[in-house]
């Protein structure tokens, strides 16, 4: 032999000599291995499941899942499902969204509340019966702009009415409320007899009809209240006419925002001028109060709204609400 297969032989030899030496000691290490492993064997022999999730599996799971949820889609690229965002972040998010849809619509009913107001006092008494007879709609959204804009003030004039014709007016007196709107003083007194008239009939206490004709006899009426409600350019002839409905000696009641009175003498003169005499007078800062009494005939003849006679040149002019 060569002197490398010596060497290769005696190398085998002390290993032969060394399994036989120790072959039962390797034995028994190797079973003592075996028998810890067994003993960290994975968690999913031992029916706990669970699985390291690698980016494949992550991958393949999704894919399947993908193939399992929508069979109609096969062959087309799963799409990117986003995460959701937290509850709190929804919400917030919801609760943005409907903060701007109550101020955009609180804005739009505003702005059709102003061209409705404004298209009221700049038309007579007949043309915006028409208006309203065309889309009776309109009256409904007048009367929420309406509401929306009287929270505003400072105090409900309607209030003071109700509570003067409680305490100065006996019950057995008739009562019309010109432009009467919902008709909430027939509402608060039901005990009493009250006809109430608008441009339309908004509830079954409300009779529609243009308050410059309004359906009732001569002198068949103890008290005529007009509560923000001589809104047209011929708002004259409203106030002849309830001096038409009046017995001797009836009431007019007119309530009206003080900067509708570009002067307050000049309608007063207006309205004395209708055979009417002023007996009550007060300014509360925001709304002016005016009481005349029947005292004549009054003008038979139609009245003329030309110059002198027009709305403005009466005195009073349109009321109008700022944007906001």
């Amino acid at each position: 032999l060569t002197h490398s297969g010596k060497k290769k032989a005696q190398k085998r030899a002390r290993k032969a000599a060394w399994l036989a030496k120790h072959g039962d000691e390797k034995s028994e290490k190797v079973e003592a291995v075996e028998s810890k492993k067994a003993k960290k064997r994975p968690r999913e022999e031992k029916n706990e499941p669970h699985e390291k999730k690698t980016k494949k599996s992550k991958k393949n799971k999704f894919k399947q899942n993908n193939e399992d949820g929508d069979q109609t889609n096969t062959g087309a690229a799963a799409p990117v499902v986003p995460q959701s965002s937290s509850p709190s972040t929804s919400s917030l998010l919801l609760s943005n969204a409907a903060g701007l849809g109550r101020r955009f619509a609180q804005r739009l009913q505003g702005s059709r509340f102003r061209w409705l107001n404004e298209t009221l006092y700049s038309s007579t008494g007949e043309e915006s019966k028409k208006l309203f007879e065309d889309d009776p709609s309109l009256m409904q959204a007048y009367h929420e702009g309406f509401t929306a804009q009287r929270a505003k003030w400072p105090k409900d004039p309607l209030l003071d009415v109700i509570h003067w014709l409680k305490k100065e007016v006996p019950s057995q007196m008739v009562i019309g409320d010109f432009g009467c709107g919902e008709a909430r003083i027939a509402a608060a007194l039901p005990k009493r007899k009250i006809h109430s008239f608008d441009l339309i009939k908004v509830n079954e206490r409300v009779t529609p009809c243009n308050l410059a004709e309004v359906p009732l006899k001569d002198e068949s009426l103890d008290v005529v209240v007009f509560c923000l409600a001589l809104m047209g350019t011929d708002w004259l002839k409203f106030v002849q006419e309830a001096h038409r409905c009046l017995r001797p000696n009836g009431l007019v009641y007119i309530v009206e925002v003080e900067s509708r009175f570009e002067n307050v003498e000049r309608v007063v003169k207006s309205i004395r001028g209708l055979g009417f005499e002023i007996v009550h007078d007060k300014h509360k800062g925001f709304f002016v109060e005016l009481r005349f009494q029947k005292v004549g005939k009054g003008k038979g003849g139609p009245l003329r709204l030309g110059a002198g006679n027009g709305s403005s040149s009466s005195g009073l002019g349109a009321c109008t609400y700022r944007k906001r």
